[in-house]
This record gives C-alpha cells, sequence and structure tokens, in this order.
C-alpha cells in the first residue's frame, strides 16, 4: 500500500499547518486517492495471477446494530441486549460501547480482520427480529497523527482508550473528491485536533468512505478519533463534554464517545 505523507495539502500552508490551539504539530497522510470498488476485487482480497490494481487504503468493517422492539426497558438492559446480540455474531474485532445514554448506537463493532472482510454482508435481519443490523465496508482515505508519536501498543491499556465516533450520510451515491479533500473542515476534524485538550492523548484521527453496501440508510462517511490517555473519571468527563459541545455547536451528523466493551 502506497502511503503518501506531507506537510500541506489542499491550501494549508506552513503557517496554516496541522497545530493544535497550543502548538501540538500533526502530519496527515492521504491512504488512497481511489475508493471505486471494481469487479475484480472482492473488499480485502487482492487480485490474483497477473491482474494489478492501484494501490488502495485499509479496509474496515462497521456494524451498527438497533432495537425493533419498542416496549420500554431500561437502558442497561438495552444495552447488554444489544451488546450480547453483536459478539454471538462477529467474532473478531473491537467492541466498542458508548459512554453517553440516549444516542442512537449505544454499541458499535469495528473490525479490520481480513477474514471478516471476505465474507458477504450479513441481513438487516441475520440476528432476528428484535434486531436491525447495519454492517458496511469503509475504506480509509486519510488519516491524522500527531507527529513524532511512538505509540508502545503492549503498554497501553484498554480501558485508556477513547474513542470519539462521527458519522455521516449522503444522498449522493458516487465518489466525492470535493467531500474527501476537504473533509478537515466539514467533518469537524481539524476542529478536533486544533481543540481537543492535549492530555487526552489524541493518538489518530481516521477517515472513512463506504464502499458497500450501496444503501441511503447508512454512514457514507465516518471519523474515528482514538485518544490514549483517558485514564480517569475527570479525563472521561473531559471528552464527554468535547464531543457535546461538538454536537451543540457545529455537528450535523451522527456523534457520540465510545469505550472498548469490557467482559461482564
Amino acid at each position: 500500500m502506497e502511503i503518501i505523507e506531507f506537510d500541506s495539502i489542499n491550501g494549508d500552508t506552513e503557517d496554516d499547518s496541522l497545530k493544535s490551539a497550543r502548538g501540538v504539530k500533526f502530519r496527515e497522510t492521504i491512504i488512497s486517492e481511489i475508493t471505486t470498488f471494481t469487479p475484480k476485487r472482492h473488499f480485502g482480497v487482492q487480485p490474483s495471477g497477473s491482474e494489478t490494481e492501484p494501490p488502495l487504503g485499509p479496509l474496515a468493517l462497521f456494524s451498527f446494530i438497533v432495537p425493533t422492539r419498542t416496549e420500554k426497558i431500561s437502558y442497561k438492559e438495552l444495552h447488554n441486549l444489544l451488546r450480547t446480540a453483536l459478539k454471538s455474531h462477529l467474532q473478531h474485532g473491537l467492541l466498542l460501547d458508548t459512554r453517553e445514554k440516549g444516542v442512537m448506537y449505544p454499541v458499535v463493532h469495528f473490525s479490520d480482520d481480513r477474514e471478516s472482510l471476505k465474507k458477504c454482508l450479513s441481513g438487516e435481519h441475520s440476528l432476528g427480529d428484535d434486531f436491525v443490523l447495519q454492517q458496511g465496508v469503509y475504506r480509509e482515505v486519510r488519516s491524522i497523527r500527531p507527529e513524532g508519536q511512538h505509540q508502545n501498543g503492549h503498554l497501553l491499556q484498554p480501558e485508556h482508550i477513547g474513542y470519539i465516533l462521527l458519522g455521516f450520510k449522503s444522498l449522493d451515491k458516487n465518489f466525492s473528491q470535493v467531500m474527501v479533500d476537504s473533509w478537515k473542515d466539514w467533518t469537524g476534524a481539524r476542529h478536533i485536533y486544533m481543540y481537543l485538550p492535549d492530555e487526552l492523548g489524541l493518538a489518530r484521527i481516521s477517515f472513512y468512505h463506504r464502499e458497500a453496501p450501496d444503501s441511503l440508510n447508512m454512514f457514507m462517511y465516518l471519523v474515528l478519533v482514538e485518544c490514549h490517555c483517558i485514564t480517569n473519571r475527570e479525563r472521561q468527563i473531559r471528552l464527554l463534554d468535547f464531543a457535546q459541545r461538538m454536537r451543540v455547536e457545529r455537528m450535523s451528523g451522527y456523534i457520540s464517545v465510545y469505550g472498548q466493551a469490557v467482559n461482564t
């Protein structure tokens, strides 16, 4: 996979580069310019023989689940039902629990497992009549990370990782290079790397474009923000407060804060 790194793009100059309000520098990576699905390729499976394709960014499977039942149950009961249903169906990847109440997707599943990407997407009612499952294959096309970041993965505690997930739908089914080129502004990514408190440990902002299925009911674009220093309750509250302010002040899509699900 070809990765092109740069310090300025789309009008960013050296004085208007990727920086936080406190001067922390970030670097944006163009992972792929091409996100058009081709029949010769089944998502993450490379073509065989002499067939060649331009290098593409990595794929990820996102799964969203909502209940169909309308009777009132407690939020904790609903959360547990959704989590159990997803865990029983999806064996690989991360199960993300929201840290808020009342959001549309309390539980989200994320996986970049190659074997999972080889399989066909599950139908909406594959978990039974009590749930609607929406699965999408998304390609990462842009990424932002702090400059000089070196994360020692085996020392990082899963409970100290926090996520902000942003989702955007679109009536345009075709790939839009304009939307990709200007993603930092309309998704709020620029606001995040500029103003998210440094002590929360912003480690990565990933921008995804949906490749399949062809559906107006699913998010066309996703942004996954990963923070590595959510080490106590105070920092968890600061992350929640930041997301809530974005929701009120500038968001036109879905936004919620997540953490990795713990076994209960």
